[in-house]
This record gives structure tokens, C-alpha cells and sequence, in this order.
């Protein structure tokens, strides 16, 4: 059986790493050392997860994510 779609299947393979690593309580800080990425990238890549998942905070994107799995 297929599941329905749902707002975090539009976001990027690296959109949803960074929410992921978001969710499981790290901060944008520590998610950019851990991807070698800019803090100011994370940063913003957490602004348009919330964008798109249509959310403003942490605790939105992590519901939001459980339709991923």
C-alpha cells in the first residue's frame, strides 16, 4: 500500500538530513560541523524546511517529519 503525500516529501535529500539532525536535538551549529557546511547554510536550510513543511518551530517540523516514515 502507498502512503498519502505529505509536505516533507517536497523537501531536498539535504533539506531533510539537516531537519533530521534538527529533530534529534542538535543545533545549527552542530549540524553545520557535522556536515561541513557554513552555520549561516544550516540556517538557512531550517528556514525553508519550516517554509515548506509550513511550520515556525522545532516541535512543527518534528510532526510534520513523522509523515515521512
Amino acid at each position: 500500500q502507498l502512503r498519502a503525500r505529505c509536505a516533507a516529501d517536497d523537501l531536498t535529500p539535504r533539506q531533510q538530513e539537516i531537519a533530521h539532525l534538527m529533530a534529534r536535538g542538535l543545533s545549527h551549529k552542530e549540524a553545520a560541523r557535522d556536515l561541513n557546511l557554513a552555520p549561516a547554510t544550516v540556517r538557512k536550510q531550517i528556514q525553508n524546511v519550516y517554509e515548506k513543511l509550513g511550520v515556525n518551530n522545532v516541535a512543527g517540523m518534528i510532526a510534520a517529519l513523522k509523515g515521512l516514515r
